[in-house]
């Protein structure tokens, strides 16, 4: 497994060799990701711990940050190997060995 690892200070995010400077809020939904070891994690339960308990419902705010996280972490965000969507259920990170 490629390592990863979380500067909380700079909200930096290294996977392998690779370094991004993440949002507050981008940098929150990738930590919450991780922290589930690869299982999907279901979008209330993202919205819920990134956003707020008022969120929960509000995929749109999901989509729209793992879009922007995906073009700052993936090798081609239209084919994500990263972030992975369990369609209509949640997310889950795959960090693949390299």
């Amino acid at each position: 497994m490629t390592d990863i690892t979380f500067n909380y200070i700079t909200r930096q995010v290294a996977i392998g060799d690779k370094t991004h400077t993440l949002t507050e809020r981008e940098f929150r939904l990738l930590r919450e990701l991780y922290l589930h070891g690869g299982a999907t994690v279901e979008y209330d339960t993202l919205l819920t711990r990134v956003w707020g308990r008022e969120y929960r419902g509000e995929t749109k705010y999901l989509f729209d940050y793992i879009h922007l996280l995906r073009k700052k972490i993936e090798p081609d965000p239209q084919n994500p190997v990263y972030i992975i969507n369990t369609r209509d259920r949640g997310y889950r990170l795959n960090i693949p060995a390299t």
